[in-house]
């Protein structure tokens, strides 16, 4: 063996002693971070979700949102998930999770999964935020890296690599997160009629979808979900929004002829007519905005609107 060939070899075992280290002192670090929490959670991985505080506890003291440090890389991941079908999609989203939601897991998944819906619902429903839950584990984020032994489990909830955004991401308000803890128990209430489910689901889903188009046929259909108009859609909807986001006056005659172009603009996108991309962008922002504040009276109200309720608005 030539002089060279043994200096490279030793770089070589330096380089991996180095790597070695690397990642034990990232699982010992992780296993501090555990001490700190010994009870048993389901973690959301936020992906694209950002707020002002790194924390922020709600009322029940059983769900917590914060700052992921040093989320686990692939060779983390491979070592820890017990389904390594899954690596892939996992590892696709990791290095993205900057906040997760910790839900306290009282031994039923599926309540667990339900109150995080609904949670996350209501989170982008108020604050108008586009964000990604790609998947959840039984532990924090935070923590696997601690784990090389294949005992995490995974549950795939939202992979969808190509969602996005048509406006800039907006960083999530405290007051946002206050208002979903203090009406979690409505959403939950809303969510039992099957319309405001429908219109729920449109709104979280509809940065999802192949297209643009799709994006607005989906928050189109959560409006008309929410009114319920079985015919003169472009009259009724535009009257029926107007009356109940605005009082009476000149912002509700505004928002009446606003709804009509809007609807009339929907139909061109339904019906494939050319349109500039721009001119999607922005009618797709507005809508899913009117949707917003449909859904978040809906729920501070705790159910939706009766046509008796809209019929006394306009005509008392």
């Amino acid at each position: 063996m030539s002089v060279k060939q043994k200096k490279l070899t030793a770089n070589h075992i330096d380089a991996i002693r180095k790597q070695v280290k690397y990642f034990e002192d990232r699982k010992n670090r992780a296993k501090e971070r555990e001490e700190y929490n010994k009870k048993e959670f389901l973690s959301f991985a936020l992906v694209g979700f950002r707020i002002k505080n790194e924390s922020f506890i709600f009322s029940n003291d059983k769900i917590l949102i914060q700052i992921v440090n040093e989320p686990p890389g692939i060779v983390e991941l491979a070592s820890a998930l017990k389904d390594k079908s899954l690596l892939d999609t996992v590892s696709r989203y990791a290095n993205f999770t900057k906040y997760e939601m910790l839900i306290h897991n009282d031994s039923n998944l599926q309540s667990a999964l339900n109150l995080a819906y609904n949670i996350i619902a209501g989170i982008r429903i108020k604050s108008c935020s586009d964000f990604l839950v790609p998947v959840a584990f039984d532990c924090s984020v935070s923590t696997i890296s601690a784990h090389s032994d294949s005992s995490i489990c995974a549950y795939i909830i939202e992979d969808y690599p190509r969602a996005r955004s048509y406006e800039k991401h907006k960083i999530i308000k405290v007051q946002d997160l206050k208002w979903v803890d203090k009406y979690i128990l409505n959403i939950f209430k809303a969510m039992e009629h099957q319309n405001i489910r429908l219109a729920i689901e449109e709104y979280c889903s509809n940065n999802q979808q192949a297209s643009i188009r799709m994006s607005i046929a989906s928050l189109w259909s959560g409006i008309e979900s929410i009114l319920r108009i079985p015919n003169e859609l472009s009259f009724r909807i535009a009257l029926y929004a107007s009356v109940i986001l605005y009082e009476r006056g000149v912002k509700r005659k505004e928002a009446f002829s606003t709804m009509k172009k809007m609807y009339n603009f929907r139909s061109k996108v339904i019906h494939g007519i050319q349109l500039r991309n721009d001119e999607l962008i922005e009618h797709c922002i507005l809508t899913k905005s009117i949707l917003a504040k449909l859904l978040v009276l809906v729920i501070e109200k705790g159910g939706p609107f009766t046509q008796e309720e809209i019929e006394d608005m306009l005509l008392t």
